[in-house]
């Protein structure tokens, strides 16, 4: 069997050892520093993650605000108008008045049907 080779190290004298450039105080003061280090680079992270959170809510809510209740055609904003049926929207900038889900038919009545369907429901009462 091969001998194993031992790592020949220079021996140190007390002066060298006494005067070494390896101190254990700079070790704990690494160590302290990059705990420190860590700690910061969480908290920054954590800071960051909560501003893009308040960032986007204010982005959505300003969304809402800036789009809702505005003119197709133009963009202004709509304002509500009183006829004897109920409110609808009106542009005062461009004069057009947009109705929302059965509005219609509560200003015209209801739904009447076309030829077709009176067509067929004539023939199923002749029968």
């Amino acid at each position: 069997m091969a001998r194993e080779k031992k790592s020949m190290r220079p021996k140190t004298t007390h002066l060298e050892r006494m005067f070494s450039t390896h101190a254990p105080l700079d070790e704990i003061r690494r160590a302290e520093q990059v705990q420190e280090d860590h700690y910061f680079r969480q908290l920054d992270h954590e800071l960051i993650v909560a501003l893009r959170e308040k960032r986007a809510t204010e982005i959505e809510l300003a969304m809402r605000t800036d789009t809702r209740m505005r003119c197709p055609k133009c963009g202004d904003p709509l304002a509500d108008m009183s006829s004897h049926r109920g409110t609808i929207d009106a542009c005062p900038a461009c004069g057009g008045i947009w109705l929302d889900k059965g509005e219609w038919e509560g200003l015209v009545g209801p739904k009447e049907h076309g030829w077709l369907q009176q067509l067929f429901a004539g023939l199923i009462a002749f029968k």
